[in-house]
């Protein structure tokens, strides 16, 4: 265990190394998502996803997302994509992971 990841161990940190590829087709799946449910209605967002520099901000720009599809479609779908989205985390984001408690 190097320096780096004790100290993240440390300060709580939930990231497992992902390589870009994972990260890269977790953006593409993200920005799908987007374009089919909401076409350019969502640029912010959309820009916010382009423009993430590593999976943690992915991670936590999955409500925007959620939000974004549920404003142009309706709850069912963005809970659907989201659930979709959140699947391919697993493994390389800890809080994506399914806890003993259920979904929380």
């Amino acid at each position: 265990m190097g320096l780096r990841s004790s100290i993240r161990a440390l300060l709580g940190r939930d990231l497992v190394e992902c390589p870009d590829n994972v990260f890269h087709a977790i953006r593409a799946e993200m920005l799908c998502a987007l374009e089919e449910h909401c076409g350019d209605a969502q640029f912010d967002t959309q820009m916010d996803i382009t423009f993430a520099s590593d999976l943690s901000q992915l991670w936590y720009l999955r409500p925007n997302l959620m939000t974004a599809i549920a404003s142009c479609r309706d709850d069912v779908s963005a809970q659907a994509a989201l659930h979709k989205i959140t699947a391919l985390f697993r493994g390389y984001y800890a809080a994506a992971n399914a806890s003993k408690f259920g979904t929380l």
